[in-house]
């Protein structure tokens, strides 16, 4: 099973021999390792550096609900000890909290014990949401693999039919993914740049699009077209759960935006390549939130549109952005709040803005978002 860019399987076997980068070991709200069968087998077989970094809090990670320590003579490098969760909802909290920490620590694969094995089915599909949300929400930069490793060979096969059962409900998006935008010229490659022609359909609807709101005085070197095959994939997978999320609450605003973006050449290029990331691309605003920022005027792009040094050239890209549910954007804000509407702290808004009734800036703070559709090389 995959689930956005994350191998996701189930296997019997014992935790605290698996070779995974890091392993979860469930324990109690004081974090006394020395109580608990799979605690004490990780200290027998992981030595007294685990303990210690455990009760010094000297791991890089140490709050309420989880503390990560060093792996000692295990075969992983990490242990992520996390206070046992009481309810099926606690389940799903605590896991995402997991994996966030774990890909920023660089972990590439994660063992987790299948908690609460009373209700395996039950817990399962907890499993899956909590993987869905994080993935959803987040964009793993570390975390490629997690398995679910279960003691008791009897409780696989349940565990794993409940953490696949959604597959068949779900196919098809896959089948939507695969799907290429009709315009695209044929490609050999994951990504090409195609020059799009002045005079045709397209050049002139881009064009027109752009000029409504541009600086008085433009000169057009080039228009070209991003042909991205991954990402427009992963900002597919992102259009269609929150279409979906917003049917299901009968919320008729509209899910996708035009919008420009404005850079310098060296960025444009790692936005070809990589993608929208907030990382560099957030680098010149952060009055409304520490995203990506975009404009639905051509003007407020083109102030952060850099000129070559030589050339004096220009770039912009017009996108197209799951701008979704929003609301007012704040400076401090690193990612979006809770929407009003939430049945959890962890559904957040789509994107932000700089003005709630008549929005000119959205700031998104999910690389998946944003689809760079074309590339604006030009003069002012």
């Amino acid at each position: 099973l995959t689930l956005g860019n994350i191998s996701v399987a189930v296997c019997q076997g014992d935790i605290t021999t698996d070779q995974s980068d890091a392993i979860v070991n469930s324990t109690n709200s004081s974090f006394d390792l020395t109580q608990g069968m799979v605690s004490r087998a990780i200290l027998q077989k992981g030595g007294p550096t685990i303990l210690q970094d455990c009760n010094n809090r000297s791991g890089p990670v140490n709050t309420q609900e989880m503390r990560i320590t060093n792996a000692g003579s295990l075969q992983c490098r990490y242990v992520c000890h996390i206070v046992t969760p009481n309810s099926i909802k606690d389940i799903g909290s605590i896991l995402v909290k997991v994996f966030q920490n774990v890909d920023r620590l660089g972990i590439t694969s994660l063992a987790i014990p299948a908690l609460g094995t009373g209700k395996s089915g039950k817990v399962a599909k907890c499993f899956r949401r909590a993987i869905e949300e994080y993935v959803n929400q987040n964009t793993p930069l570390s975390l490629k693999s997690i398995k679910v490793v279960i003691f008791e060979k009897k409780m696989v096969n349940e565990f794993r039919q409940g953490l696949f059962a959604e597959n068949k409900e779900k196919s098809f998006t896959s089948s939507e993914l695969s799907k290429q935008p009709s315009g695209w010229t044929s490609m050999n490659d994951n990504m090409d740049k195609v020059l799009v022609n002045p005079g045709t359909q397209e050049y002139i609807q881009v064009m027109d699009k752009f000029n409504a709101t541009a600086p008085t005085v433009v000169t057009v070197s080039k228009l070209e077209r991003i042909q991205h095959k991954s990402q427009y994939k992963q900002f597919m997978a992102k259009k269609n759960e929150v279409t979906e999320r917003m049917k299901k609450s009968n919320n008729t605003a509209e899910v996708v935006k035009e919008l420009f973006h404005g850079t310098s050449f060296d960025v444009a290029e790692k936005i070809y390549v990589q993608g929208f990331d907030r990382g560099y691309a957030g680098a010149n605003a952060t009055v409304y939130g520490k995203g990506v920022y975009f404009a639905t005027n051509a003007t407020y792009s083109n102030n952060y549109a850099q000129p070559h040094p030589t050339s004096k050239h220009r770039k912009m890209f017009l996108a197209d952005v799951v701008t979704g549910e929003f609301c007012q954007g704040n400076q401090s804000f690193i990612s979006p709040p809770t929407r009003s509407n939430a049945t959890n702290r962890s559904e957040l808004y789509d994107s932000v803005v700089d003005n709630i009734s008549n929005p000119t800036i959205f700031v998104v703070f999910k690389d998946a978002s944003a689809y760079p559709k074309y590339l604006l090389t030009y003069t002012v």
